[in-house]
């Protein structure tokens, strides 16, 4: 990923953390960690669904991430069924909508 590209990310979600917490607490800003936590894992599972869903091999998504082919399908293999799905399903329409 180029420089430039991690740095409008973090830029685009500094500035909505930014503008969420501007009437927050501290201590209140702490209880934000596993809402994050738990959208940043849901938007994972998203794209890597959507990479596999283009033919994306286990091996290419691992390349990417930076780790082995044997710790992404560990992670993500797994997560096809139960909870996580439904949020999957929502990442994707909410995507397809911008």
């Amino acid at each position: 990923m180029s420089e430039d590209r991690q740095a409008r990310i973090r830029g685009a979600l500094h500035g909505v953390l930014q503008e969420l917490s501007a009437e927050s607490t501290s201590l209140d800003l702490v209880e934000d960690i596993p809402i994050l936590e738990a959208f940043v894992n849901d938007y994972a599972d998203a794209r890597i669904a959507d990479a596999r869903a283009c033919g994306a091999s286990w091996s290419d998504i691992a390349r990417r991430l930076g780790v082995s082919r044997q710790a992404v399908h560990k992670r993500f293999a797994a997560k096809r069924t139960g909870r996580r799905d439904g949020a999957i399903i929502e990442l994707r329409f909410a995507r397809d909508k911008s």
